[in-house]
């Protein structure tokens, strides 16, 4: 963690929120031409996700996926497949 001159750990400075973002001062801001594409297709997944058989679908596909060997992803997957009851929580 970035520490200051004095040693303590380096804190955002929220009482100015405004100049939150003035580190990127003179850059200029990215073209987000899939921004509606994305948030159609996230909507239309979270849809899907809310039966049975989508969050069954969604649980299946996600356990072919190489990455399975990570713990956050089998417990997802766990969650999906359960209705959001984890055995041993």
């Amino acid at each position: 963690m970035p520490t200051t001159e004095a040693g303590t750990p380096f804190r955002w400075d929220l009482v100015t929120p405004d100049q939150l973002g003035s580190l990127l001062s003179g850059i200029t801001a990215p073209n987000l031409w899939f921004l509606d594409d994305l948030l159609a297709e996230a909507a239309a997944l979270v849809a899907y996700g809310r039966s049975r058989p989508g969050r069954h679908a969604l649980a299946r596909a996600i356990s072919r996926e190489p990455s399975l060997a990570q713990p956050w992803l089998r417990t997802l997957v766990t969650e999906l497949n359960t209705g959001g009851a984890v055995p041993g929580r």
